[in-house]
């Protein structure tokens, strides 16, 4: 069975940590900026520099992935915060590792652990004293949960041009499609990557399948998340590529053309000009068909209402009956939790017979502005139900349903399984208008 493998080698963006920008939310302790923010060249200490090292993915020299400052020299820490004057750099990135709300690194990384914080706040208690010049630190070990396999790409999506990204425009989402001609037989997609080109703004890349043709010129994208497109892969910095496992492959259209598209969210907080980019995707894909199809199940549901100035919670139950049985077991590979900016929370678990539960992707806390995939590996069997639940924080002074402009809101997360189910009903997000969804108290 001739399989291939896409080259991640040169991917040096499967990073160890996830990157988001600097929010001005949340408390802060103004104590001022410390003597000797202006010294050039002050060393740090080395249990300072090796806290750091996860944050350096994005906030290095220059920043990445949309990261409005650097973490790397005593100027960079010292210096007051960019969206808190009187406060310093370091003080507002102990805030956002300690955060429950707003962590950082941001989910799905791991947060931060009293090693990487504790000594960067036993630094700030001293005064932040300099470090030694003469003392050698030891470099930080490899990341163990980056996923690098040898890799070949066989098919490149591409924008049919680059797209510049205009000077003054913080945030924007860009779209482009492609038409992957069809093969003489069956052709299925093992594995994806990101190969992103401008790290300076690449926030995060969403690939769908798609019915109608979108342009292959880089064009603002018309709707974030339409529901009659198939997500297929969501990456964040710190995300690994998505890799199917050896038994099955997502089926591309049979007897047509498969339409790709790709949405790129941009993060120019910096408002830099001079941002060309021409980021897409690195796709592995087979013409000798694994055993099993895979597919896109939706759970969640439609039926919610958040009053205007209230958290609310809604939870779904999603219940196989009896019709849909013999279809089990299947296997649960990736969850992509999908809200929109008043999202704060989405978690789904599997309800076994015996009542325990096994989680299948925890958003915990949601960011809209920080959304990625999440590796699972769960088997669904006889008497399992799904069981989503979104909670929502309504900033504004209307009740807010569900609906696709990024100013409703939506409760969905997207599990990629297999064998796929070859029924209607479980063909994009049909199967949540099947949930049992109630508002919580």
């Amino acid at each position: 069975m001739r399989r291939r493998r896409l080259l991640l080698a040169s991917l040096s963006i499967a990073v160890a940590s996830a990157c988001a920008s600097e929010s001005s939310d949340g408390p802060t302790t103004a104590t001022g900026t410390p003597p000797g923010a202006s010294a050039a060249g002050t060393p740090l200490p080395c249990d300072v520099s090796l806290a750091l090292t996860r944050c350096h993915d994005c906030h290095s020299s220059p920043t990445k992935y949309g990261a409005p400052m650097s973490l790397v020299t005593y100027e960079d820490l010292v210096r007051d915060a960019p969206s808190t004057p009187g406060v310093s750099t370091l003080q507002r990135a102990l805030e956002r590792m300690k955060s429950t709300t707003d962590p950082m690194p941001p989910v799905p990384r791991e947060r931060a652990s009293f090693k990487e914080y504790g000594p960067l706040d036993a630094w700030l208690e001293r005064g932040f004293p300099p470090g030694d010049a003469a003392e050698k630190c030891a470099p930080a070990a490899p990341d163990a949960g980056v996923v690098t396999p040898a890799c070949e790409p066989d098919l490149v999506v591409r924008a049919e041009s680059a797209y510049s990204l205009p000077e003054g425009t913080a945030d924007v989402y860009v779209c482009y499609g492609l038409d992957v001609p069809a093969t003489a037989g069956k052709r299925q997609v093992t594995a994806i990557a990101p190969r992103v080109d401008d790290t300076a703004v690449v926030h995060h890349i969403v690939v769908f399948q798609a019915d109608k043709t979108e342009s292959p010129k880089p064009h603002k994208c018309k709707d974030i998340f339409p529901i009659d497109w198939k997500a297929i892969y969501a990456w964040a910095p710190g995300g690994p590529p998505f890799v199917m496992p050896e038994e099955a492959g997502l089926p591309m259209q049979e007897g047509g053309p498969t339409h790709l598209v790709v949405q790129v969210h941009y993060s120019n907080l910096k408002h830099e000009a001079g941002h060309v980019d021409r980021t897409g995707v690195d796709l592995c894909t087979t013409d000798a068909p694994r055993k099993y199809d895979a597919d896109i199940l939706w759970v969640g549901g439609f039926d919610f209402a958040v009053p205007p100035h209230k958290t609310a919670t809604v939870e779904c139950k999603f219940d196989w009956g009896q019709n849909w049985t013999k279809y089990l077991p299947l296997q649960v590979v990736q969850s992509w939790p999908h809200m929109h900016q008043l999202g704060r929370k989405l978690t789904t678990d599997l309800v076994r017979a015996d009542g325990s539960q096994t989680p299948l992707g925890h958003a915990d806390p949601f960011s809209f502005f920080d959304q990625a995939a999440y590796p699972v590996d769960v088997t669904v069997s006889n008497g399992d139900k799904f069981v989503t639940r979104c909670t929502w924080e309504n900033t504004t002074d209307k009740t807010v349903t569900w609906g696709e402009e990024t100013s409703q809101e939506m409760c969905f997360n997207l599990l990629t399984y297999y064998p796929r189910i070859p029924l209607p009903q479980f063909s994009g997000p049909a199967a949540s208008y099947l949930s049992d969804c109630k508002m919580q108290p």
